[in-house]
């Protein structure tokens, strides 16, 4: 009798340290993920010494007017990825992208700690900035520490959470917020707007072909996330893959990859 009740006794302690596991690693993360979309303020503060590979020119008085008007407006929790999470600003206009700098828990709440390798995504958002401005919508860069230039930013996050972080000590990414493509076709056509619709396309198919005409490849093969609309024209919002590559526009590739985003967009479309 004792060795039974001892047997049931063990078997609970199993099933509840099963149970505590479960929830510990599988619907606890889940849940904090839908609640914060995973963002930790921690994560985007950063410890990195100036690096003159990323220098640009200092923007000049008018621009950094209108930068720093830009950054005068709270921005709110818009979303997050592998390399960066996003923030869009109360008019809407601009979203700025602040990198991570720790290990964060993605696929949705599942424990894989991930750290991007920040070298080749600042190196990626430089090309973006000095050669396509127009083809990503970026339209300045922060990659090296500055004291004094800019003012401090209000972030807020998925639950409302108020932060504030200093500008001048961190790296960030400013763009111009941009439409996903398809949802943007499918408001187009279902508004009866073809000719929009088609403009749209053509532009993606010239934002694509000049992005390739400056020799610049992009590695990121998830196109229709990464891709939006701004007014009628494509960008390439996701610009954290990109590399020179001189001799990519006059190779079999680029032409290959064009049809290839024709054909899937043109299955999407169908």
């Amino acid at each position: 009798m004792k060795s039974l009740k001892e047997s049931l006794l063990m078997t609970r302690r199993i099933v509840f340290a099963f149970l505590f596991f479960y929830l510990s690693l599988v619907v606890l993360p889940k849940f904090c993920f839908q609640q914060t979309g995973n963002f930790w303020f921690q994560t985007i503060l950063s410890k990195r010494t100036s690096d003159p590979r990323w220098e640009t020119p200092p923007p000049t008085s008018e621009e950094l007017t209108e930068i720093n008007t830009i950054l005068s407006q709270p921005f709110t929790f818009l979303g997050g990825g592998m390399q960066s999470f996003v923030f869009l600003s109360e008019d809407r206009s601009t979203v700025i992208k602040f990198f991570k700098h720790r290990p964060s828990i993605l696929k949705k709440g599942r424990f894989r700690t991930h750290t991007p390798y920040l070298d080749s995504i600042f190196n990626s958002y430089h090309i973006a900035f000095n050669q396509l401005k127009d083809e990503t919508g970026v339209f300045y860069i922060h990659l090296n520490k500055t004291d004094g230039v800019h003012p401090r930013l209000t972030l807020i996050d998925k639950i409302g959470i108020r932060h504030h972080i200093e500008l001048d000590g961190t790296e960030f990414v400013l763009q111009k917020r941009a439409d996903l493509i398809c949802p943007k076709l499918r408001a187009l056509m279902e508004s009866k707007d073809i000719d929009g619709a088609k403009q749209s396309i053509e532009s993606l198919v010239c934002s694509l072909k000049g992005i390739y005409e400056k020799g610049v490849k992009n590695n990121d093969k998830a196109f229709r996330r990464n891709v939006g609309i701004v007014g009628q024209k494509a960008v390439l919002f996701d610009a954290g893959s990109l590399f020179l590559n001189s001799g990519i526009y006059h190779s079999s590739e680029s032409k290959r990859d064009v049809l290839q985003k024709g054909i899937n967009l043109e299955k999407w479309l169908m």
